[in-house]
């Protein structure tokens, strides 16, 4: 393991010294200021919840300076965005060559990628003083278990996530990729494009699709014949399972909430032996790491609200989180090398047995690299002390069983109302009351969707 942190320190100290290199390319006119301190600022610029002027006050502290934070600003914007694409790219290959050489047998013929697009607050529009929302489409690697592209959209982008994924798969020309993604990408001409490409593709399709009932369909309808085409040459799997949960109302009486539900896939993975209607379904779950992977970013990160002024900003702030969360996946797949990925556990509560996989909490490594090494790595000071002294300190072990699942719910008022508690208890309580009055056709659409195959009781 010594061998492995000074080797590891060695290297990212290498990528970091491509600083110098570009300083050879750029006009220096405050001596004060290095490079190395401007791309540090910039860096730091990117965790959640820090201030320019609060970066500059710990950067004029460690050097002994008073340089006001606009001159931070003016030398970092010297600085081009393939400054940072380099090194992401060299950290992309140190990653990609820990996997491929130490742990093959997670690799299979086809890489599962995972796409969804993501949408933050980007300025204040000046026109009608109105919140601008900004569109970015993230492509996760869920074999490799890692992003590899986050492409910032930008403003007034709404329902284009098909037409942005279109455009990737003809600029990336993917091989050997199966493509998933959910029912926002329902779309028959995407399906037809990924099939005449060779692109594999596993998605959940809409409950009213006319692929899985005729009933109703027109007989002019215009996507007829591709209907009739992915009948004969794509597998739709129906899928089920059931849910419960236990509610509270505030005066202490319990809704409990049993229901079976449905939903379809589509995917033109024909090959039944190989990718059996299990396979695919786990294939289908997997795409749920594109979702932690835009959580890891709203949490850690500036990516819910980028007050940036240039596009070239975003960017680089997009490039800078990218590279830090490439850092945490190469610490954690370290720390993860020589254990057990799964041990059982006895429960505390009922004292059963239960299968348990090991992972680590990258929220809590990525603040690590922010406080701790993000300026021995940036200054290429790292030393294998410090990664074993780091990996004891920041690494912290989870526990997770299989087929948990946590609801998202949230307790903040203004929060979007679908998560809210007191929702589901209001929701739920009127279904029951409706189902009780037999008036379920005085409910919304979406209430009685959620009847069919609902047992409801309040004790």
């Amino acid at each position: 393991m010594i061998l492995e942190n000074q080797e590891l320190a060695e290297t990212l100290n290498s990528i970091f010294n491509e600083i110098d290199t570009h300083n050879n390319n750029i006009c220096l006119r405050k001596n004060k200021i290095i490079l190395r301190d401007a791309v540090y600022y910039r860096f730091m610029y990117s965790k959640n919840n820090t201030t320019k002027e609060a970066i500059t006050s710990s950067l004029n502290f460690d050097n002994n300076n008073n340089i006001h934070r606009t001159s931070y600003y003016r030398k970092e914007n010297n600085i081009t965005l393939e400054l940072y694409k380099n090194i992401l790219d060299k950290i992309k290959e140190k990653y990609n060559k820990i996997i491929t050489g130490n742990n093959l047998e997670i690799l299979n013929d086809k890489t599962i990628l995972a796409v969804d697009g993501t949408f933050n607050n980007t300025n204040i529009n000046k026109l009608d003083n109105t919140l601008e929302t900004s569109l970015s489409m993230g492509y996760y690697d869920v074999t490799k278990d890692i992003p590899i592209d986050l492409e910032f959209i930008g403003a007034g982008k709404k329902n284009t996530e098909i037409e942005n994924l279109n455009n990737y798969l003809k600029e990336k020309n993917l091989k050997n990729t199966i493509l998933v993604n959910d029912r926002a990408y329902f779309k028959y001409e995407l399906f037809k494009n990924l099939n005449d490409n060779n692109l594999n593709f596993v998605t959940r399709i809409k409950e009213n699709s006319y692929l899985i009932n005729d009933n109703g369909k027109p007989k002019k309808y215009k996507n007829s014949n591709l209907i009739e085409q992915f009948k004969n040459t794509f597998r739709v799997i129906e899928c089920e399972y059931y849910k419960e949960k236990i509610l509270k109302t505030k005066k202490n009486k319990e809704i409990n909430i049993k229901q079976k539900l449905k939903y379809y896939l589509l995917t033109n993975l024909n090959d039944k032996e190989k990718y059996t209607d299990e396979v695919i379904k786990n294939i289908y779950n997997s795409r749920w790491k594109v979702e932690i992977f835009f959580k890891l970013l709203k949490s850690n990160f500036k990516f819910s609200y980028l007050a940036e002024k240039k596009e070239e900003h975003y960017k680089k702030l997009i490039i800078i989180e990218l590279i830090m969360i490439y850092l945490c996946k190469i610490f954690k797949y370290y720390f993860l090398k020589s254990k057990d990925k799964t041990k059982v556990i006895t429960k505390r509560k009922n004292k059963g047995k239960a299968i348990v996989s090991l992972n680590v909490n990258e929220s809590n490594i990525i603040t690590g690299l922010y406080e701790k090494l993000l300026q021995k790595i940036i200054y290429s000071k790292l030393n294998e002390k410090d990664i074993e002294n780091f990996t004891k300190s920041y690494i912290k072990v989870t526990q997770n069983e299989k087929d948990r699942q946590f609801p998202r719910v949230c307790k903040c008022p203004f929060k979007k109302w679908y998560i809210k508690a007191y929702h589901e208890i209001y929701k739920y309580s009127k279904i029951k009351d409706a189902i009780d009055n037999n008036s379920i056709e005085k409910l919304n659409k979406n209430l009685k969707l959620l009847v069919k195959d609902i047992k409801i009781e309040i004790t």
